[in-house]
């Protein structure tokens, strides 16, 4: 039963979202304005992500092993490339476990 409902709130979780956001965009006196202030907190959130990814977790990596993190990123790079490329993390794990 709570596989129905888990897929039930995957299914419709996009439609009610968009509905919200469809409903405080109607409220807007100012598209433009609102455009620009979602492209800004759309910059902010991608910053944010490439701080973490680029600065803290290698940082954290080096601190924590005491090794290079691009010997990490090298040694997965192919697995990494083909499961963003193909959507398929089982295609990535056959890569992966190939070495």
């Amino acid at each position: 039963m709570l596989v129905f409902y888990y897929s039930m709130l995957t299914r419709y979780s996009p439609i009610g979202i968009a509905s919200i956001v469809a409903g405080k965009l109607a409220e807007v006196d100012s598209l433009s304005n609102a455009v620009k202030e979602i492209g800004l907190y759309f910059t902010t959130v991608l910053l944010g992500l490439f701080i973490h990814g680029v600065i803290v977790l290698p940082l954290i990596y080096t601190i924590m092993t005491r090794s290079n993190p691009l010997k990490l990123v090298k040694a997965v790079l192919q697995a990494l490339v083909t499961a963003f490329g193909t959507s398929s993390r089982s295609v990535a794990y056959y890569l992966r476990a190939g070495e």
